[in-house]
């Protein structure tokens, strides 16, 4: 708890033009919105970053796709969509 209650709300001066409208797209000298914008976030990095190899990838993309909960259907579409796939080399785990 707090001792008073606030004498200034910081968001008594925020308008939702302020939260909603976003910033105008500035076109390149090319004229093309798009020529700035990367192919890739990250130009510099590997295709899996940021984890530390494409096994590991593919393993937290199942993990983290949302659902809190892991059925029986999905520990089947883990094995055969990833382990069974090419892309994934049990050793690559070895320290996860």
């Amino acid at each position: 708890e707090y001792p008073w209650w606030p004498t200034f709300d910081p968001d008594s001066c925020i308008t939702l033009s302020d939260l909603s409208d976003p910033h105008p797209i500035t076109a390149t000298p090319t004229g093309d919105p798009q020529a700035q914008i990367p192919t890739t976030p990250f130009p510099n990095k590997p295709p899996h970053w940021p984890f530390s190899n494409k096994t590991i990838q593919g393993f937290m993309a199942w993990l983290n796709n949302g659902n809190t909960t892991k059925s029986e259907s999905e520990a089947n579409a883990l094995v055969q969509d990833w382990v069974l796939s090419p892309d994934f080399h049990a050793k690559d785990m070895a320290n996860f």
